[in-house]
C-alpha cells in the first residue's frame, strides 16, 4: 500500500508503543494518528486509546472527524440495506467485510450512549 503523509510525520510510523505529536491547530495530527489507527486496525488485533485535550466548542472537537470517517459511511451503508430490501438486489448487501460487521455495531451503540449520555447531562443540569 502506497501511503502519502508529509514528512513531518515519518518519525511516527516506525513502530513504538506510545506515540504523541503536539502542535498548532489544522496540522493535521488528528487526521494522521486516525489514519494510521485505521490501516493498523484492519491488518492486526488493535487495542488504542486516543487522548486529546478538551475542547471549548464540539467545532473544535475530533467528533467531527468521527463522523466523517465512520458515520457518514455507516448512513450510506444502512440506505443500500434499505434500498435492497425495496428493488432484492442480486448480491448480499448487508453483509460488511470483517472486522466491520463487528465495529459498526459499537460505532452505532457509542454513538447512541455519548450523545444520549449529553442530553441527559444537559437536561440534569439546569
Amino acid at each position: 500500500m502506497n501511503l502519502q503523509f508529509p514528512d513531518v510525520f515519518r518519525p511516527l510510523v516506525a513502530p513504538a508503543r506510545y506515540k504523541g505529536a503536539w502542535g498548532g491547530r489544522g496540522s493535521g495530527k488528528s487526521h494522521f494518528f486516525g489514519g494510521m489507527l485505521c490501516l493498523r486496525a484492519l491488518k492486526q488485533r488493535t487495542r488504542a486509546v486516543c487522548l486529546r485535550e478538551v475542547q471549548n466548542s464540539i467545532k473544535d472537537s475530533v467528533k467531527q472527524l468521527f463522523q466523517l470517517f465512520f458515520v457518514i459511511p455507516l448512513g450510506v451503508w444502512f440506505a443500500a440495506v434499505v434500498a435492497d430490501s425495496l428493488f432484492h438486489f442480486t448480491w448480499n448487501v448487508a453483509a460488511l467485510p470483517p472486522p466491520l460487521d463487528t465495529w459498526a455495531g459499537w460505532i452505532v451503540s457509542a454513538l447512541f450512549l455519548v450523545d444520549g449520555g449529553k442530553v441527559l447531562l444537559r437536561r440534569n443540569a439546569k
